[in-house]
Order: structure tokens, then C-alpha cells, then sequence
């Protein structure tokens, strides 16, 4: 199938991704208060902020949840809001992976539970965090900012809501011909903004590791690590599943990029310069030729959804 108009619906499905975690800092106003006193600081000198935990056993929980998010974006494309563009040849991946994500998540946040005895540095749980608040915070640890460990639990969550890609046929009946006609107009046409912006982050993501190589190789003694080249074919790999609208010059490009780079060794252009040149020459060809796709596209507005 070649380029769809991107006034068509794709074949694709909108997710959002909500993700909590415990606030662990807290404006500590009465200390606040005495250091501006003590120091004669004005009233708008600044606010002392607080850990109402010691923060290494949130560190693990924090560590999954940003992996969550990589993962999430990684495999969506930008629409508005907080949601995002999961195309027909991403979903079951996508499931796939957020599904052991938020496993992970869960499983991060119930290693800190209650046990008998009372955890440790090494393994804490609540009620050693608990012990800990007590102690860091000397005589100024306030109970009424704490809760007991259901109450702390829940404030973690990892949810994800999929909604149907908005139509103008999804419009009732029931009002006017001119409202309903103009109603159906203001979806079509934000819908063609979105999908041209999902395009351009899936062209940016496409040209933005070549690049990269491309800057990175140009410099003879440049030290570079094995992703230089992994993510290039990463990303080639993935684009056929994020072409939204099936454009056929998306996936052409991908394919010579793969194909110009195939079997291509970071350990040997490290150590062969001649390698290494032709390389960086190609990578820097290829961005001449379609990267100005991604750069003109992203003038749309791409990164307003980051």
C-alpha cells in the first residue's frame, strides 16, 4: 500500500499511560521559616524541602517507572493530551512489554513490605523506612505525614486506558446538518495535524541515529560505544511497524538505511579509520537525502506532546 491521506482514520489505537508514585519530598515550612529567621534570608529566599523517607528504597520503584515511560514512548507515537498513537503493527509488542513493565513496577513496590524482622539497609521494608523517618528526622518527625503500609501502597499505580482513534463518522445524528457537517469538518482536519505530526516524530526517529553516526564518525578519534550502531538498526527494524499512514517512502528509506549498513561491526570502526570514514561519508549521504523529510515535517509542531 503506498502513502493513505492523513485525513483517513488509521489503523491504530489511542493509549495513555498514568503512572504514580509516592511524593517523597515535602516543604518543611517551620524549618524554612527559622533558617530565614536565623540567617535574616527575605520571605522569597527560597524553601527547605525535606525526604520523608531516607530516598534509597524508592530508588528501585523510580529506576522501573522511567523504564515504563522509555518503553511507552519508545513504541507510540505523539498525538495530544497525554495520549499516544499505537499503531496496528506495534499493539501486541507494546502490550507485551508494558504489560512485564508494570509486573516489574509491582513487584518493586512490594519488596517493601512489612516483614518479620523488620528489614535492613541492604533489604529495607516500610517499617524500617519507617524507623529510618524517625531517626533522620530527629525531633521533627511530624506522624501525620506518614500512613501505615496499605495507605503507601496505594499511592503507586501504573495504569493503562486504550481508546479508539477518533472519527468524523463517530459523530450522532442528532444535531443540525450544518453543526454535524462542521463538527465532522474540525475533527477531520485535527486529525490530519496529529497524523502528520506522528510522521514527523517516526521520520525524526528514523534520520536522528544516523545522525548521530554520521557527527560521531566524522571525528576520527571520537570515542563511541556499540550503541552507535545498534540503534540504527533498532530503529530501521521498528519503523515498518510505526509507519502510521503505510508512506512508502518512510519505509523505503528505512530499507536502504539497513541495507547500507548491514553487517557493519562498532568494534571494526573503531579500529579500521578507513571503514570508519566511508561510514560516517555514508551516514552523512543519507541524511542529505532524507533528512530534510524530517526537519521540514517537524516544523509542525512534533514536540509539543513531549
Amino acid at each position: 500500500m503506498s502513502n493513505a491521506t492523513t485525513a483517513d482514520t488509521p489503523n491504530a489505537v489511542l493509549v495513555r499511560l498514568r503512572i504514580s508514585q509516592f511524593g517523597n519530598n515535602r516543604n518543611d515550612r517551620r524549618l524554612t521559616a527559622e533558617v530565614k529567621r536565623d540567617k535574616q534570608l527575605g520571605d522569597e529566599s527560597g524553601n527547605w524541602t525535606k525526604h520523608r523517607f531516607p530516598p534509597g528504597p524508592l530508588k528501585a520503584i523510580g529506576s522501573v517507572a522511567s523504564k515504563l515511560r522509555q518503553a511507552h514512548y519508545a513504541l507510540t507515537l505523539p498525538y495530544e493530551d497525554g495520549q499516544r498513537i499505537v499503531t496496528s503493527g506495534t499493539l501486541a509488542r507494546y502490550e507485551a512489554e508494558v504489560a512485564n513493565m508494570r509486573t516489574a513496577f509491582n513487584d518493586a513496590i512490594n519488596a517493601l513490605a512489612p516483614r518479620e524482622p523488620m528489614g535492613s539497609k541492604e533489604k529495607p521494608d516500610y517499617n524500617w523506612m519507617l524507623a529510618e523517618a524517625r531517626q533522620m528526622h530527629n525531633g521533627r518527625f511530624d506522624a501525620s505525614e506518614y500512613t501505615d503500609w496499605d495507605g503507601f501502597k496505594a499511592q503507586f499505580a501504573a495504569t493503562v486506558q486504550f481508546t479508539p482513534f477518533p472519527a468524523a463518522s463517530h459523530f450522532i445524528n442528532t444535531v443540525s446538518g450544518s453543526a454535524l457537517a462542521r463538527m465532522r469538518a474540525d475533527l477531520t482536519a485535527q486529525n490530519d495535524t496529529r497524523i502528520r505530526q506522528a510522521v514527523a516524530d517516526t521520520w525524526w526517529r528514523l534520520i536522528q541515529p544516523v545522525r548521530h553516526m554520521a557527527e560521531k564518525l566524522a571525528s576520527p578519534d571520537a570515542v563511541f560505544r556499540d550503541t552507535l550502531v545498534d540503534n540504527v538498526r533498532e530503529m530501521t527494524a521498528l519503523i515498518p511497524a510505526l509507519n502510521l499512514t503505510n508512506d512508502s517512502r518512510l519505509t523505503g528509506a528505512a530499507r536502504d538505511i539497513e541495507t547500507a549498513f548491514a553487517g557493519l561491526s562498532a568494534q571494526t570502526l573503531r579500529e579500521n579509520k578507513v571503514e570508519r570514514k566511508a561510514v560516517a561519508e555514508a551516514a552523512a549521504r543519507i541524511v542529505a537525502q532524507f533528512g530534510s523529510l524530517g526537519v521540514r515535517k517537524l516544523d509542525t509542531g512534533d514536540e509539543a506532546d513531549e
